[in-house]
């Protein structure tokens, strides 16, 4: 957490800042692999005492991925490319450290026309998942 918890309406709450690394396995297509590492920048709105915590966050990052331009047709050029994200949740407190966390959101990826083409790969997406904080 970046700040403590501000505000007295229903925009109170606080920063936090995260860590993503994520990795897949492509089973259907010339690829076999994509990982990568997201730096995201969260805020969570906080009321007093409520278990349910709706938040929206932004991201960026890299993406490793072995498909080829010519094999992507394109969509991706390099061995590796950017990450950018956005998309919001909401978190339910089970006590004060665990939580139940569902999200949905958008990801692109792209090459940030270092290399042409740049078609890039959009994405939305979601998950449902624990959270622990340290």
């Amino acid at each position: 957490m970046l700040s403590n918890p501000h505000g007295s309406n229903f925009l109170a709450g606080n920063f936090e800042f995260l860590g993503e690394v994520f990795g897949a396995g492509i089973f259907d297509g010339p690829g076999s692999v994509m990982a990568g590492t997201t730096l995201i920048f969260r805020y969570n709105f906080i009321q007093p005492h409520a278990r349910i915590i709706p938040y929206f966050q932004i991201g960026t990052g890299l993406v490793y991925t072995d498909l080829t331009a010519e094999n992507s047709r394109g969509l991706v050029s390099l061995p590796v490319e950017f990450n950018l994200q956005g998309g919001g949740g909401l978190r339910y407190m089970l006590n004060e450290r665990w939580s139940l966390v569902g999200e949905g959101g958008y990801r692109h990826i792209s090459n940030a026309m270092i290399r042409h083409p740049n078609y890039g790969v959009d994405n939305f997406g979601g998950s449902v998942g624990f959270g622990f904080a340290f």
